[in-house]
């Protein structure tokens, strides 16, 4: 199994750090709040602008 830290350069994974919105609580496109809710929210999809998690 590839683990995050095998599949990512330090770069990339500083730069999901600044930009995901389970990190920052907005979203990258359009800077709505995308607070994390309970249960935990597993897919990251702004309603408002429409920008989607890649990486699922």
């Amino acid at each position: 199994m590839i683990t995050p830290a095998q599949r990512w350069t330090r770069e990339q994974q500083i730069a999901l750090l600044d930009s995901h919105p389970m990190f920052i609580g907005r979203c990258p496109n359009c800077e709505q709040l995308m607070l994390q809710t309970h249960p935990v929210r597993v897919h990251w999809n702004c309603e408002h602008c429409g920008w989607k998690e890649d990486s699922v």
